[in-house]
């Protein structure tokens, strides 16, 4: 929700409607732009979940909040997308390819059955396509080599 109390106001109610409190609350005070947010998920998130669409956008394109799970090196669960797919696969991230409920809890079920120094390996190697791919020092290299052409 970002730093809005009121725009996660609708959520908040939803949480206490279905009785959630325990397990589920909502902090609107970390962000990255104040500097919470990143070291608060890389302390307490088991697991980064992307996106689930089904429209054509998003079966096509790369989410910026599983390239900062990544960054973190927070394992991620997420719907298939054919730009994520150029260049991770399940030895690094976990795409489900038919999103649907079942496929989501049946993905996070099967994570979490996993040894964990298999989720680690993949965490790592899903971090390591980051630094050679998404990072400040890859893309600057990639744009210097751009306007060296």
């Amino acid at each position: 929700m970002g730093d809005s109390d009121e725009k996660s106001a609708v959520y908040q109610k939803q949480i206490e409607e279905l009785n959630l409190q325990e397990w589920i609350y909502i902090e609107n005070s970390y962000s990255f732009g104040n500097g919470k947010l990143e070291n608060f998920l890389e302390e307490n998130c088991d697991i980064a979940m992307g996106i689930f669409g089904d429209s054509e956008k998003a079966k096509n394109v790369t989410a910026n909040k599983v390239i900062d799970a990544c960054a973190m090196k927070i394992p991620i669960i997420t719907g298939f997308s054919a730009a994520l797919k150029e260049f991770f696969n399940n030895d690094s991230i976990y795409m489900v390819e038919e999103p649907t409920i079942e496929n989501i809890a049946k993905t996070i079920i099967e994570v979490a059955k996993k040894d964990i120094q298999e989720v680690a390996r993949n965490t790592e190697s899903a971090y390591k396509i980051y630094q050679d791919n998404f990072s400040y020092e890859a893309y600057k290299t990639k744009i210097l080599k751009l306007l060296d052409k």
